[in-house]
């Protein structure tokens, strides 16, 4: 929470008005690296389990949530573009802005332009024309036109007197003929609506309304989801949980398979059942020792039926459910039934108890710390969760 609140809002400020050099984000990263994985200043290729840019990652994508400075200044200095398209009053509105070239193409891509008066939107640059731009409808045609016009000419210029025509300038080649010929049949249908101000929506936000964090999250579309992420990450754990099981499910925890592979010492087998060689799917699902106590937690002296099981599948196996200690009433009203009960349980004993056919008989609260006590022989506080 510090590395995301601190270490990274302190720069937001300066990001909405330059554009950082990559050294200084190099810089950033290297504090931010080092607090997350070891609490100190700097920390080497072996303190860190994840690389940092899977780390930079939204939650549901993998990550820990942690902003990429460089995409997220790309966010952030769309702002100026929006402002200049929404409000031209501003005294700075007619003055070129300088952002980075990609933050430019996808705010390109996410404002659509909705014709009025047509005094606002640009007639060869912006997306007004059945949801494209002409650069897009035709591109021939589009580099015939001197940059400076393109810029400037409006729609309400264009079409006075087919005004757009004159701007086409240059060799007029086959592919142009015909493009320019398909333009003029677009621009038979369009009528303007005198004394009505041109509206520019923001397709990427159901307001219509700009903001950094749609933004910022378009620039990660196509990645691959992380299914489990809600079921980790909106769950009662303590954060230190959340964090272990995020790294149990992506394999990056010391199992002795990891330290196999980088040739470090290990043992050759398990050491709580000394039967197989030691992963972390083993040690979560497979292993003796967690099953007597997913056994002990299903006991009828807890309140809990016998038929509690694990999935097939690994994430499901790896879940917290402390939301059940948020349904809990403050009238002491009888608990729904719910898919299992954790107890507050710190890792590698975060385990998923799943499949209860019967309520639970005992009050979640002194339930998980009943289950605490057998676990560790001490009381633990549910963080967050009400009493």
């Amino acid at each position: 929470m510090l590395t995301r609140g601190v270490l990274t809002a302190t720069s937001t400020y300066t990001m909405i008005a330059l554009d950082l050099p990559r050294w200084v984000i190099k810089a950033i990263d290297k504090k931010r690296r080092g607090f997350l994985w070891k609490g100190q200043e700097k920390a080497n290729g072996g303190n860190c389990l994840v690389s940092w840019d899977k780390v930079q990652r939204p939650l549901e994508y993998g990550g820990l949530g942690i902003h990429n400075l460089e995409v997220f200044g790309w966010a952030l200095r769309i702002r100026w573009l929006w402002a200049q398209k929404t409000d031209p009053n501003r005294p700075w509105a007619g003055l070129p802005i300088q952002v980075p070239a990609k933050a430019k193409a996808l705010f390109d891509m996410a404002i659509d332009a909705v014709v009025g008066d047509g005094e606002s939107i640009l007639f060869w640059t912006d997306r007004w024309l059945n949801g494209g731009t002409l650069a897009e409808l035709a591109p021939n045609v589009f580099r015939t036109v001197p940059k400076r016009v393109r810029k400037s000419r409006t729609i309400a210029q264009a079409l006075q007197n087919r005004g757009w025509v004159q701007d086409i300038r240059g060799a007029l080649t086959v592919q142009v003929l015909m493009e320019y010929l398909q333009v003029w049949d677009l621009m038979d249908g369009v009528i303007l609506q005198q004394g009505v101000p041109d509206q520019f929506r923001w397709k990427l936000s159901q307001s219509g309304s700009y903001s950094s964090k749609t933004a910022y999250a378009a620039c990660f579309v196509g990645s691959i989801r992380f299914p489990p992420w809600k079921r980790i990450w909106k769950s009662w754990a303590p954060l230190r949980c959340k964090f272990f099981l995020r790294l149990a499910i992506k394999q990056r925890i010391w199992t002795a398979d990891r330290l196999a592979k980088r040739g470090l010492p290990h043992q050759a087998a398990c050491p709580l059942c000394d039967q197989e060689h030691e992963t972390a799917r083993h040690l979560l699902l497979t292993c003796v020792h967690p099953a007597m106590l997913v056994a002990n937690i299903s006991a009828p002296e807890f309140g809990h039926c016998r038929a509690c099981y694990f999935d097939d599948q690994f994430f499901s196996l790896v879940e917290l459910n402390y939301k059940i200690c948020a349904k809990r009433s403050s009238q002491g009203s009888e608990l729904p039934h719910h898919p299992g009960h954790m107890g507050n349980l710190e890792a590698p004993q975060c385990l998923c108890v799943r499949g209860c056919s019967s309520k639970c008989s005992v009050a979640p609260p002194d339930c998980v710390q009943r289950v605490c006590s057998l676990v560790h022989g001490r009381s633990i506080q549910t963080q967050g969760a009400p009493r």
